[in-house]
């Protein structure tokens, strides 16, 4: 297994390089030359410490790979992140948001980030492998999944969330493809791309998923999603947008309960126009064989009003992750409320 120095190394060794991983080689001063001659000393690894395995799965700007170590042996997952292609499609600064925050997650339940490097052409991240493949795979494997399984992997999606909205950290594209599953097949979220840190908890701006999408973010569909800053809107712009908040994810925390248990996401239609109306009407049926209990979980969770839908203190105390959830709820609901009054501040 990589040393404690190395779980160690990814906050200082992304603050110090990762501004500058993806621009174009430029002529360096003399006391640029000096600065990465001692940086030389930092990086710890390159394509050849690594033994290449098979693909895991590719996506617009990477494809990750399962790889092993050469000198433990550890088995974990590459992401090879082409620069071309980044600068191609201007995602620079996407690229370096997702490392940045993905870099301070240290969660059970989130995929972990070792470490990365980087060539001339190529960016690499170090990941956790996950030897279960995805939440969506999964579920297509069985079509639908019964309450025990539902709300066990609910439950442990709330935890992830509940962890990185108390570091501010909305996901923003919550969806089965996003979640990865471990060797127990326990939940890891993953794919932090469209993460956002910002220091306040309203948000005006939103990318995601159509079908997982909360109607405050289809109604805000309008606003330039490109800009990605912290900044209020301009107050110029035609249109005020309404903000929204971590609520958005407990919107697709219900729509991910609703797909596992029933095979399908509640809102869909081939044509987007009818998807967009059902969501914004909450135009949804529950199959007569979902339980009651889920039935009323999801309903509170799919509320077009933000503020009548369930929290995440909510999710951990409703009846259908406490009597369906495979979870020790003495010592999880110690962590959690330990956790909800646990500052960043104070770490």
């Amino acid at each position: 297994m990589f040393s404690e120095e190395v779980l160690k190394s990814p906050s200082n060794h992304i603050s110090m390089d990762v501004s500058n991983i993806v621009t174009p080689q430029q002529p360096k001063s003399q006391q640029q030359q000096q600065q990465q001659q001692n940086e030389k000393h930092t990086k710890k690894w390159s394509i050849d410490d690594f033994n290449i395995g098979r693909r895991l799965g590719e996506g617009s700007y990477s494809t990750v790979i399962l790889v092993e170590e050469k000198k433990t042996g550890f088995l974990c997952a590459l992401k090879v992140i082409k620069k071309s292609i980044i600068r191609q499609y201007q995602q620079e600064h996407q690229l370096i948001r997702e490392l940045e925050i993905h870099m301070r997650l240290f969660h059970k339940h989130i995929l972990r980030m070792y470490d990365f490097f980087y060539d001339s052409s190529r960016i690499y991240v170090i990941l956790e492998y996950a030897a279960n493949d995805t939440l969506a795979s999964y579920l297509k494997r069985h079509q639908r999944l019964d309450n025990t399984r539902t709300a066990t992997f609910i439950y442990q999606i709330a935890d992830a969330l509940n962890y990185c909205h108390h570091l501010k950290i909305m996901h923003r594209d919550l969806k089965p493809e996003n979640i990865l599953l471990g060797q127990f097949h326990e939940i890891k979220l993953a794919d932090f791309g469209l993460a956002l840190h910002c220091p306040s908890s309203r948000r005006t701006q939103y990318i995601g998923t159509m079908d997982y999408m909360a109607p405050e973010v289809i109604e805000n569909e309008d606003v330039n999603i490109d800009d990605l800053s912290c900044s209020s809107v301009d107050s110029t712009t035609t249109k005020s947008p309404m903000p929204y908040e971590e609520s958005a994810d407990l919107w697709s925390l219900g729509i991910i309960t609703y797909e596992l248990l029933v095979g399908t996401t509640p809102f869909y239609d081939p044509d987007l126009i009818v998807t967009k109306k059902r969501i914004l009407s909450c135009d949804y049926v529950l199959p007569d064989y979902v339980h009651t209990d889920a039935g009323h979980f999801i309903n509170h969770l799919l509320k077009y009003d933000r503020q009548q839908r369930l929290t995440i203190p909510n999710v951990f105390e409703h009846s259908f992750i406490r009597t369906f959830a495979q979870i020790n709820f003495l010592n999880e609901t110690l962590h959690h409320f330990a956790s909800m009054h646990h500052s960043p501040n104070n770490t």
